[in-house]
């Protein structure tokens, strides 16, 4: 596993074989979470990790899928009368390092910026801005 501190720096493809979402953040910025199932953790007021299986299944009412062109589509499929709590909440963040979920480890994948001109409601694209960060960036 790369040993990386919180002024280190991250490069797309680096992967660390950890099982739960609290334990990558504890090894990557020295927390001591005991749990942490959100898909998202603040840094700073404009940067966060985003936590996420990029495979188009649902969870929370959202399927998240790397398109092609790089970018990365958020889409709400759940109960529009019930939404999450984060429904609506499309500009409470700037950037996001995107560490994907693939079974028991995780991988890089890159710096993330919310696509303002082409997010709806219920569409969420982000475009990627680097392919490396130490997570305090931005």
């Amino acid at each position: 596993m790369k040993n990386t501190k919180r002024n280190e720096i991250i490069k797309i493809g680096d992967t660390f074989p950890l099982s739960k979402n609290y334990k990558l953040i504890n090894y990557l910025i020295g927390t001591n979470l005991q749990k942490w199932f959100q898909a998202t953790y603040k840094l700073t007021n404009t940067y966060y990790m985003w936590i996420i299986a990029l495979d188009g299944i649902e969870r929370a009412g959202w399927k998240d899928v790397l398109l092609k062109d790089g970018r990365i589509k958020e889409n709400f499929v759940g109960d529009k009368s019930n939404p999450p709590a984060n429904f609506g909440k499309t500009f409470d963040y700037t950037y996001k390092a995107v560490f994907e979920k693939n079974g028991d480890s995780f991988t890089f994948i890159g710096v993330y910026k919310l696509d303002i001109k082409n997010t709806s409601l219920f569409e969420r694209y982000y475009i990627k801005v680097s392919d490396t960060t130490t997570l305090k960036d931005f």
